[in-house]
């Protein structure tokens, strides 16, 4: 029995069919596409550990790793790397799954960190005759194509990190200081931040974002310090009162840090307002610590009930937000790891509701496709303004 409508030709009820089949099609990938939220990541003694951005849903087990974890953990836009035991880095997919426990071997690693094209780590191997002539060493993504830089007379801690520009290291040879060269090893800058005051070797832990470096004095009254990327505005105690912090971790939100001693990891406001020691508990020794994908607060504009939504991502890709009834649709492009700013602008309800009320609460889809990866979404609600 044919369904055409009277009237209606059965080459154009065929015709409508197969267009709706299409859009269909096209609509497919995008419902299908995994739904992931951003986390925080630790590791314990065997584990490596994740949370909910909003300290909820802790999985103790979330990986088991081989014999131990070292003092490292990175996340990319496709993997999670942390440094084994055994002279290894080993390697998940975000979601846990295909744990490679000999991703790359022969790694005498202190600290590991990852960006858009490769993986990097401290390679803390040694010769009597030159005992602090540590170097770091780089890979591509895939383990492959392994160089070293010579970094010159240094004391490695647990501190790597980089950014589109420089790799960063803690260097606690003598004193305490921060050191960077370019992403190819060359120029580098041995005391390109000095800490006066700092007890040798209590530097552990380092992070970098768009703006600021950030680094951790691991003692019972432990601080997380930060300065301006060119190496000005030193802060040395911009968080204070942590307990003995081993690492830090930095997205478009927050400052996090895992606190050794009390089994705790901590959170504050990007400003180093809001500070939360015991944001997540119960969570072992906690070691180094990562974030990834992530979306942060909102700056609004009152005169137009717009706002920019700043998303951290960690590594180069597309970031889009969905259209729905009550806002537009907006694509940002990141060409390297950190923040890119979306554009939120009010439609349909949203738009009507701001005009009566002064503001409206909009639910807002996000999606970040990595370069050559599978796209994740987050959902997130905000508020909009306008007048006032």
């Amino acid at each position: 029995m044919s369904h055409a409508r009277a009237g209606t030709p059965q080459s154009q009820t065929h015709g409508i069919l197969v267009l709706a089949l299409i859009a269909a099609l096209l609509v497919l990938p995008l419902a299908l596409a995994p739904r992931a939220e951003a986390f925080v990541y630790w590791n314990g003694y065997a584990t490596v550990e994740r949370a909910n951005l909003d300290g909820t849903g802790v999985e103790p087990s979330f990986i088991t790793t081989a014999g131990g974890s070292g003092g490292a953990l990175a996340v990319g836009a496709r993997h999670i790397y942390w440094a084994g035991y055994t002279g290894t880095i080993e390697r998940a997919n975000l979601d846990g799954t295909g744990v490679d426990h000999s991703f790359i071997t022969g790694a005498d690693t202190g600290s590991v960190a990852v960006d858009a094209a490769h993986v990097y780590w401290s390679n803390a191997s040694t010769t009597p005759e030159d005992p602090y002539d540590p170097t770091i060493v780089r890979a591509n993504l895939d383990g492959s194509d392994k160089t070293s830089f010579d970094i010159g007379p240094s004391y490695l801690g647990a501190g790597l990190a980089v950014d589109t520009a420089h790799i960063y290291w803690v260097d606690n040879y003598s004193g305490c200081a921060i050191e960077r060269a370019n992403l190819d090893g060359t120029g580098v800058e041995q005391g390109f931040i000095s800490l006066p005051g700092c007890s040798p070797g209590a530097l552990s832990g380092l992070a970098v974002d768009a703006e600021h470096i950030y680094w951790t004095t691991f003692t019972n009254t432990g601080t997380i310090g930060r300065a301006n990327l060119d190496g000005s505005g030193v802060e040395p105690s911009f968080i204070t009162g942590a307990s003995f912090p081993a690492d830090v971790a930095v997205d478009a939100a927050h400052v996090y840090w895992t606190g050794s001693a009390a089994g705790t990891i901590g959170r504050a406001n990007l400003d180093g307002s809001g500070v939360e020691h015991s944001f997540i508990t119960g969570v072992g020794l906690p070691g180094s610590i990562a974030v990834n994908f992530s979306v942060g607060k909102p700056k609004k504009n009152k005169e137009g009930g717009t706002a920019q939504l700043p998303v951290e991502v960690p590594a180069p890709g597309g970031v889009a937000l969905a259209q729905t009834k009550k806002v537009k649709a907006a694509e940002v492009r990141a060409e390297a790891a950190g923040e890119v700013q979306l554009t939120i602008k009010p439609t349909g309800r949203a738009k009507k509701k701001l005009a009566q009320k002064g503001k409206a609460k909009v639910k807002v889809d996000i999606t970040y496709t990595p370069d050559g990866g599978l796209p994740e979404t987050q959902t997130t609600t905000l508020k909009l303004v306008k007048g006032g």
